[in-house]
């Protein structure tokens, strides 16, 4: 065998070796790429499920916030009514508090005048009753007349033909009798009317002691008798309470 035969001989089995070798890692590497292959496969259908989980999760998060929205809406409107319904309320309750301020005022008002017509009622019954004790005194000009007799100095029986009878004895009041009673009061003249006189046994001047209910409320002292009534007025430092009418004099 020549040389150069040999050498190609060696030649080509170095070549098939090397084919041979190549030929393995070939076939390793291409089993290699196809598990890789595989591999890459998954992940991208893990990654297409894992986005497709992603898009519903975001299509349902994007639900819940427009369900969300929807009710920070009607409870934004719910805060705006009540918010005015707050303000309806407190307007109410100042028109509420003036009216009660205005009724207060109105029922002291009322009370004011209901006491002024009850003081006016009282005045004119206790003028109406000085006014009938007047009456019973006689008219203006009589209680002239009586005045200017009174004043005047009568004659002691100047022809002696005892024209003149002597008058009867008039009663004259024992001590702790009844005289009689107060009949009205003068509230602008703070003076009293009984219902006794000269007729009586009073006279200008007799003090009487004034019991009610049987205890002594004070004393009056006349100051103008008539015959069947007279005028009396109160001694103040022994008269501590208003007298009334109806209280009873005694001597």
């Amino acid at each position: 065998m020549g040389k150069i035969t040999k050498i190609m001989l060696g030649l080509n089995i170095v070549a098939g070796i090397a084919g041979i070798v190549f030929g393995m890692g070939l076939k390793g590497d291409l089993k290699e790429a196809e598990t890789a292959k595989n591999d890459a496969l998954t992940k991208i259908e893990d990654a297409g499920k894992g986005a497709s989980g992603l898009k519903s999760a975001n299509e349902q998060l994007k639900s819940e916030l427009a369900v969300v929205k929807g009710s920070w809406a009607s409870i934004s409107n719910n805060w705006e009514s009540a918010k005015a319904g707050l303000i309806t309320a407190q307007e109410n309750l100042k028109i509420a508090t003036t009216e009660k301020e205005e009724a207060q005022i109105g029922a002291g008002k009322l009370q004011v005048a209901e006491e002024q017509v009850r003081d006016l009622t009282e005045e004119k019954n206790a003028l109406q009753g000085v006014l009938e004790d007047y009456r019973a005194l006689g008219s203006l000009e009589e209680i002239r007349q009586m005045k200017k007799k009174a004043a005047k100095p009568k004659p002691a029986n100047p022809d002696g033909n005892g024209s003149d009878k002597p008058k009867p004895p008039k009663p004259q009041p024992t001590a702790g009798a009844e005289i009689g009673k107060i009949v009205s009061f003068d509230k602008k003249f703070g003076f009293y009317v009984i219902n006794r006189g000269t007729d009586h046994g009073v006279k200008n001047g007799d003090e009487f002691k004034v019991v009610r209910a049987g205890n002594l409320v004070g004393k009056i002292k006349i100051a103008d008798a008539q015959p069947s009534v007279s005028i009396a007025e109160p001694i103040k430092e022994l008269t501590r309470q208003q007298l009334q009418p109806g209280d009873i004099l005694r001597k």
